[in-house]
């Protein structure tokens, strides 16, 4: 199998997500996408914008790995910053298509530690009190008449000792579990709104003429845009030079000159007269000097009638 139907074999097997290596190896970024023509590798990795890596320059494809025949440090002197010309995805003979590409949001989830929940126990200390029946002897002496005879005689000395008890009180303390605390973890799903800012790509074909003007349109078609009147312009259409270069919106419209608020090219806003608008479109405007010559010309101010 010689080297080219190997190439051919391989190319047909890239898939997004393959790693790109250049001739040295070094790893250049990932597979965005995969056309017929290129490849195309996602900004970030080593560059400042995509790169669209022809057909041609794919020296080798492995499991999940792409090579390219030119070295890292060359490849952004190539200029593969744009998609090879005249060989777009789906061109038949005679015709060529230019991608339209928008960023779409997606969004992912992953799981981080929000905090913890801290279960501890503290001691406090409290009077209580109890009553206990307590029992206790008391002495009583009664005398009582009897007759018999004495077994000493009178006058010798007698005494009698009569033990007296009580119950007395002492308190013990012993640890008795009274209640569990039983913790528990369960998932809450709630909305949360993201906003992030996408870009997105509008078609723009403008056709020159051999006198340096040029027509101008939106959308997807070769014709030129409509044209419209003076007295159809409104505000908030954007407004172009000769050399095609934006110089900002319309903030207003007057019979005598469109109003142009300053802070996108110039620093003062603009009275641009009639008599300099070459043509207009819907939505833009045309002026007929290039942006160099702008601020040379006394439109700092409305112009007096």
């Amino acid at each position: 199998m010689t080297s080219h139907e190997y190439h051919k074999m391989g190319f047909t097997d890239i898939r997004k997500g393959a790693e790109v290596f250049a001739a040295d190896n070094r790893k250049i970024g990932e597979v965005d996408d995969v056309t017929p023509d290129y490849i195309r590798i996602g900004r970030g990795f080593l560059f400042k914008t995509e790169q669209y890596i022809p057909k041609d320059a794919v020296s080798r494809v492995e499991a999940g790995r792409v090579f390219v025949n030119t070295p890292s440090d060359r490849i952004e002197s190539m200029h593969w910053n744009e998609p090879p010309a005249g060989r777009y995805t789906g061109a038949r003979e005679g015709e060529m298509r230019v991608p339209v590409r928008e960023e779409e949001l997606e969004v992912g989830k992953r799981v981080r530690k929000a905090g913890e929940v801290e279960i501890g126990k503290e001691v406090t200390e409290e009077k209580r009190t109890t009553s206990v029946p307590r029992m206790h002897e008391e002495v009583s002496v009664e005398r009582e008449r009897v007759e018999r005879p004495a077994e000493r005689p009178v006058g010798t000395s007698e005494t009698m000792r009569v033990p007296i008890r009580e119950e007395e009180v002492h308190v013990e303390k012993r640890p008795t579990v009274k209640e569990e605390l039983v913790v528990k973890k369960h998932p809450v799903v709630e909305e949360e709104r993201v906003t992030e800012t996408v870009r997105k790509e509008h078609p723009r074909v403008e056709r020159h003429s051999a006198e340096g003007r040029f027509e101008s349109a939106t959308g997807t078609g070769l014709r030129g845009g409509e044209r419209v009147r003076y007295d159809q312009i409104q505000k908030g259409w954007e407004v172009y030079c000769s050399d095609n270069k934006k110089i900002g919106d319309i903030e207003d419209v007057t019979r005598d000159y469109i109003h142009i608020r300053k802070g996108f090219l110039f620093t003062t806003d603009l009275y641009i007269p009639a008599s300099a608008i070459e043509f207009a479109e819907p939505g833009r405007v045309f002026i007929n000097i290039p942006c160099s010559k702008v601020e040379s010309m006394p439109w700092d101010r409305p112009a007096p009638r």
